[in-house]
């Protein structure tokens, strides 16, 4: 990790430290946690509007953000003043903490896919609207946007746990210059293997990256997907065949793509163009119904 990194993993760290942070299970019963990987158990920090719901009797819609990081740290510019944006467009929010490497894919999606259930489950705490919770999230947050906008199923009616039993299924999802795919290689097979494996497992099949590389994985519920990013981010070329399966399902989508800028802008306050896509993006939630 490089020295920016560390400072934004260590920002991220001592934000989250002060905030009201909601696990999202029970101390101690978190799935496949692992005390020696030195990380906190999986929560979400709520973020409610001042103002109230336009809708009082459906309450707010809202959105679980994620932020990027590469899987190795979560950036802090990619969380709070996202959080803060949405609520300032009457959504409420909520700020995920999922666990990073050594964790996996597999793993880092359960944390994302609890908290869609948790927030639905106890979607009254916080006047919330079950049916207008949607999923928001950067580079690789954006990856898991778009896993689980492709992967989420209906609950197990079985479960003990009744939030268990609830529905991960995003109502909208936006991903935002997303990582997508993990069947594209880079010009260099053994470097597209290594990123495979630090996320799936070492010798990881091309059928276990199928099954986490959304384009392959759309179907005709995947909810309607609001996607931005530029022609500069080394990870355009993961964007046109995830909206064309979105298309070839007849899933609706909005896409901006920039001609210029670096990956990792956020709420790119300060490009000529990129700044647009907050207030565009509102107006595509607006249209949601959130």
């Amino acid at each position: 990790m490089d020295e920016n990194g560390l400072k934004m993993l260590t920002e991220w760290n001592m934000k989250m430290d002060a905030e009201d942070r909601i696990p999202l299970w029970e101390p101690g019963k978190t799935p496949d946690f692992q005390a020696a990987y030195n990380q906190r158990e999986p929560s979400v920090v709520a973020f409610l509007p001042k103002s109230q719901p336009a809708d009082s009797a459906r309450g707010y819609g809202a959105i679980l953000v994620c932020a990027g990081g590469g899987f190795s740290i979560k950036a802090p510019h990619e969380g709070w003043p996202i959080c803060e944006w949405l609520n300032q467009n009457g959504i409420a929010a909520f700020l995920l903490d999922y666990r990073l490497s050594p964790y996996r894919l597999p793993t880092i999606i359960g944390d994302a896919k609890r908290a869609m259930r948790f927030i639905r489950h106890h979607a009254a705490k916080w006047n919330v609207n079950p049916d207008k919770l949607g999923i928001l999230g950067f580079s690789a947050g954006g990856q898991i946007t778009v896993s689980v906008s492709t992967m989420f199923d209906d609950g197990d009616p079985q479960a003990s746990d009744p939030v268990e039993r609830t529905s991960c299924r995003p109502d909208a999802q936006v991903p935002c210059y997303p990582a997508i795919s993990l069947i594209s290689r880079d010009d260099k097979e053994e470097g597209w293997q290594a990123w495979v494996n630090s996320l799936l497992g070492p010798e990881a099949s091309e059928d276990l990256a199928r099954r986490y590389s959304a384009e392959c994985n759309v179907r005709n519920t995947t909810p309607p997907a609001f996607l931005w990013g530029t022609c500069d981010d080394f990870l355009y070329k993961f964007w046109p065949p995830y909206l064309a399966a979105l298309k070839e399902k007849g899933i609706s989508f909005e896409s901006h793509i920039f001609s210029n800028g670096p990956h990792g802008m956020g709420l790119a306050p300060e490009h000529p163009t990129a700044c647009a896509w907050p207030e565009r993006a509102a107006a595509w939630l607006k249209l949601q119904g959130f």
